[in-house]
């Protein structure tokens, strides 16, 4: 029994670590780079990726105390504490293991991340890119600004009695499956706060499976230094949240997820490091159609002698299944498939407190549990099958949504935990789901042609698109290409050079237009996002223009279906050489025979290049050489940058009266207009500041100081 109890402790608290050990090749190393282990670090959710595990920090410490320690992610070189939410918050959320267990004749096979990983023909684990023109990882294949690919199977029979990643005590035999799994992210303000995971399973072994089931076997972390093996840790499921203020429609989200029991206030306020946001996981879609989904957790109390979790009443077609020597811990493969299966979605563990029809009696201990507790959870879908030969595809997003918490004060008290629920707010997690499914699949793009655009409501009067045609498109909403990027610096000065060639005529991927509208330039003395201030700002001269609609029974409403008009284009439409938008917005719009426009400057309109103290050309006199780089000749272009750009895009700003001693965080950012019609409700977007800032001195850069001999 000491045995087992230490086991329990083992998985329970680390998850999977003798797995990750396995996998590395050797004992976990708080300051190595492990070459199978990714991450994705563009958005707003920073999250480690390995074979068949996501979110997974690594740690340090005894069994009554852990500290995580940070991954140092292989491309980048930042610290990574598995996940991470928001970006360099250092709160560290939700981490899930991939499960799959289904029939084989008359077996039960299962696995449990018992993967072997494969290396692919040009070496190492993983296959790297972007559809970003600007990486080094760039390729045409690739669907987001990172795509991490690796493959891996469980075809290996174990030949020992205990197999040390398996909990059956039994010889394990493989369920045959091969993965290929592919991760996504975006840094796009729309699309930053989620990763999606997309899977490829094969069945390469020699029997039928049938009544597949996938899953994931997840922990919520907790922050940056917490203790075990108690933690202030809640789970939940948000099975549906209303789609508008308006009308009366909800959308399915179906995301299981973890967060902190009050948010982490400090002082009765909440500080830029309090964990007040969720994290959680939902499925996609799959290649087989509409399939069950299940949620459960399991707890342990304090001594781990005594386990429990949420478990339906027994009925006379549903009779009770024991888990002995267990109560809700499933304790082995078979009833870990067994509870996935079911397709039960339990209750959120705030409500472990009180009682639930249908359900067993809550436990002794389940006031401390609702309060918040170190539990694990599944996550389930199915069933599927995967005949010999043939395979399935699914696709999960590990999403996340700040701000859950936003009264410190509020207290839980478990008898009436429902109180305390309604004044959380899940809009973020919600609103960042539903983009997740629109990137996995358009809405109102009919990817194959066959004639179904996908689904759409009717909200006074107003038709919006909310579900695509089922087949994927792994398509998000992202601001144009940043800028290549250089710097040049003297005593007292740093001189921002960039060129915008890309970032000005590349075609957004999911409105089909090309949509710059300006630059950025920011600074800091740290790389915070919350210490970065614009120090100046460039966007064109454009103005978008809204159409007064009839819509009938009395319904009316101003659209704007049509990409940002230049002063020029508006002069030409409405045949007016003198016009002037600004002389009509909302509240005087201008009326032409049967039809009233008004119009709105897109952004700020500061679009004064001449000004040597803001953005401003560094070829004032180049010309606009065109996109056909083959008619570019030796005038047109600058080689600045390493490789040939056209002049025309070469822009300059210059920061003076700096400290040659302190260093400053410099960043150029480019961003988008947005777009309300076509594919529709499209926000403005803008790169992320983080993904391309650098530490510059203002001091005589080192190649001068080699050039010209200085001391």
């Amino acid at each position: 029994m000491v045995a087992l109890k230490h086991w329990l402790q083992v998985i329970h608290i680390s998850g999977y670590a003798p797995i990750l050990a396995l996998l590395a090749g050797g004992q976990l190393n708080a300051q190595s780079v492990h070459p199978d282990i990714a991450a994705h670090s563009q958005g707003n959710i920073q999250l480690t990726v390995l074979p068949g595990v996501w979110g997974f920090p690594d740690w340090e410490g005894s069994w009554d105390r852990i500290v995580p320690i940070p991954f140092a992610d292989p491309i980048t070189g930042d610290s990574i504490f598995g996940c991470i939410y928001p970006r360099g918050s250092g709160n560290t959320y939700i981490d899930g293991m991939l499960l799959a267990g289904g029939i084989a004749g008359k077996d039960t096979v299962f696995s449990f991340s018992n993967f072997a990983v494969d290396s692919l023909s040009y070496g190492g684990i993983w296959r790297i890119r972007s559809h970003d023109q600007t990486s080094p990882y760039f390729s045409v294949e690739a669907r987001s600004e990172l795509d991490l690919q690796c493959t891996y199977a469980d075809t290996v029979v174990s030949g020992r009695d205990v197999n040390s990643h398996t909990w059956d005590w039994r010889r394990f035999a493989p369920t045959g499956l091969r993965v290929v799994q592919r991760s996504m992210a975006w840094s796009g303000a729309t699309v930053d706060d989620f990763v999606i995971i997309d899977y490829g399973i094969a069945n390469v072994g020699h029997r039928d499976l049938t009544d597949v089931y996938i899953g994931y076997w997840y922990n919520g972390v907790g922050t940056a230094l917490f203790e075990y093996p108690i933690s202030d840790n809640l789970t939940g499921f948000l099975r549906h949240y209303p789609a508008d203020d308006i009308c009366d429609f909800r959308d399915t989200l179906n995301v299981a997820y973890s967060m902190d029991n009050d948010g982490d206030p400090v002082d009765g306020r909440f500080t830029w490091q309090s964990q007040r946001g969720a994290v959680g996981v939902t499925l996609l879609g799959n290649s087989q159609g509409p399939v069950h989904v299940g949620y459960t957790w399991f707890a342990w109390d304090a001594d781990y002698n005594s386990d429990w979790g949420p478990r339906r009443r027994p009925t006379n077609t549903d009779p009770w299944r024991s888990f002995n020597p267990f109560y809700a811990w499933p304790g082995s493969n078979n009833n870990l498939y067994y509870v996935m299966g079911r397709g039960d979605i339990a209750y959120d563990q705030l409500f472990a407190g009180v009682e639930h029809e249908g359900w067993m009696p809550s436990w002794y201990f389940g006031d401390e549990i609702a309060r918040g507790w170190s539990v694990i959870s599944v996550y389930s879908f199915g069933p599927f099958d995967i005949p010999v030969k043939e395979h399935i595809t699914f696709t999960i997003a590990v999403v996340g949504g700040d701000n859950v918490h936003n009264d410190p004060y509020a207290v839980l008290n478990p008898a009436f935990p429902q109180q305390y629920y309604d004044q959380l707010d899940f809009s973020e997690l919600a609103t960042n789901a539903r983009w997740a499914q629109w990137v996995y699949d358009n809405p109102g793009v009919d990817t194959d042609s066959d004639g179904y655009f996908g689904d759409f409501r009717v909200c006074e009067g107003e038709t919006t698109w909310y579900k695509g045609d089922g087949v994927p498109d792994f398509r998000g909403n992202t601001p144009p290409p940043i800028p290549f990027t250089r710097f040049e610096t003297e005593p007292g000065r740093i001189v921002i050079r960039w060129n915008g060639y890309l970032s000005e005529t590349t075609k957004d991927r999911f409105s089909g237009l090309v949509d710059f509208e300006g630059y950025r330039v920011y600074t800091g003395l740290d790389n915070r996002r919350t210490s970065l201030a614009i120090l100046s700002s460039y966007d064109k001269e454009d103005f978008f223009r809204f159409k007064y609609h009839e819509l009938g029974s009395g319904a009316n409403r101003w659209i704007n279906d049509d990409p940002p008009y230049s002063l020029d284009s508006l002069r030409i439409i409405h045949n007016d050489p003198e016009f002037d938008p600004l002389r009509y917005p909302r509240e005087r719009p201008r009326f032409e025979g049967d039809s009233a426009f008004y119009f709105a400057p897109v952004d700020a309109n500061l679009a004064d290049l001449s000004s040597i103290t803001g953005i401003h050309k560094a070829y004032p006199d180049a010309v606009n050489p065109g996109t056909d780089s083959t008619l570019w000749t030796d005038d047109d272009i600058t080689m600045e940058h390493g490789r040939r750009l056209p002049k025309f895009y070469e822009y300059e700003y210059i920061i003076d009266n700096l400290l040659p001693t302190v260093p400053y965080f410099v960043s150029v950012t480019v961003f988008d207009f947005g777009y309300a019609g076509g594919r529709g409700n499209l926000p403005p977007d803008e790169t992320n500041p983080l993904n391309n800032i650098t530490e510059v001195y203002a001091q005589t850069s080192s190649d001068v100081v080699e050039e010209q001999n200085l001391d």
